[in-house]
């Protein structure tokens, strides 16, 4: 390859953080969301975190890791490419795909997607991105999916939940904050449903406070909701409940609790991401649809 790549190293943060910026100006970068994001995820490989710099800058990164879906066996999953606009049209995003294309399968992947989750920046490619798309289509890349983000007004609800948190009482129901005791408890009944949330849920507690709540009955989980677990400082998601107590307003107590804390901490936005069901969503909090999203994906076999 003519270009030669570099492994991504925290001393590359100040740097990441600027190109983040230039590239990405509407999302909060900082360098301890990317430090997070990237070196805290368990299953970062130096060898698929790529940069390449020119004259002293960083022109490019791409971050990828590696990840076993049971279903579907191992697989690249690219979590964050980025080209400094001085330096695009070089064929650097595409040298940097195609190498990490060859460490994939080196490690004996079977697909490549733009899938970046857990400790995920974005749940695809914004479709708002057409350069992006026009390169993912021109290496053989075929679109799977959309997902959609919404976006919640917080200084227009007060997010009140003491009159269903009251009703389900009488039914058995209470709602507490998460902690450290608490986790394995709520992680339990998270990975009974949706395992792979599990290394999402786990991050709420490295926030103060911890930026998780769960129900329980009869002494069991129920249900749970999280914010600041993924993506960008004022996230909602992921979020969950037990398929057989669904319609009794679990879920919209929770939802609510996470963002009434995020009102009360004067948040400058709050966003739900990868959303499932749009309508929940735009009944109870009056969310709509603010950026969607194309999940690219090519088999290497």
């Amino acid at each position: 390859m003519a270009t030669a790549l570099l492994s991504l190293t925290p001393a590359h943060l100040p740097r990441l953080r600027g190109l983040c910026e230039a590239c990405f100006p509407e999302d909060p970068f900082n360098e301890e969301l990317l430090s997070g994001h990237i070196f805290g995820d368990p299953r970062f490989e130096p060898e698929l975190a790529v940069v390449v710099e020119r004259d002293g800058c960083l022109a490019a990164v791409a971050v990828s890791v590696i990840r076993t879906v049971p279903e579907d066996g191992r697989q690249g999953w690219l979590k964050l490419l980025a080209v400094d606009p001085a330096y695009r049209g070089r064929g650097l995003a595409k040298g940097m795909l195609g190498e990490l294309e060859d460490r994939f399968r080196a490690r004996q992947a079977v697909d490549f997607t733009t899938l970046g989750a857990p400790y995920y920046f974005w749940p695809g490619v914004e479709v708002c991105r057409t350069p992006a798309c026009c390169l993912f289509e021109r290496l053989g890349f075929k679109e799977q999916r959309y997902t959609v983000n919404m976006i919640v007004d917080l200084a227009g609800q007060t997010f009140d939940t003491a009159a269903d948190e009251l009703r389900l009482a009488r039914e058995g129901f209470a709602f507490h904050r998460s902690d450290a005791t608490s986790l394995p408890a709520v992680n339990a009944f998270v990975g009974r449903y949706w395992r792979p949330w599990c290394d999402e849920t786990v991050l709420t507690l490295a926030n103060d406070p911890v930026s998780m709540f769960h129900a329980i009955r009869d002494g069991e989980v129920v249900a749970f909701a999280a914010y600041d677990a993924v993506m960008f400082r004022g996230t909602f998601g992921p979020m969950g409940t037990d398929p057989s107590l669904r319609g009794k307003g679990i879920g919209d107590v929770l939802l609510k609790k996470c963002f009434r804390d995020m009102k009360d901490f004067s948040y400058p936005r709050a966003e739900i991401a990868w959303v499932g069901p749009v309508g929940f969503y735009a009944k109870r909090i009056g969310a709509v649809i603010h950026r969607v999203f194309r999940v690219y994906g090519k088999g290497l076999g």
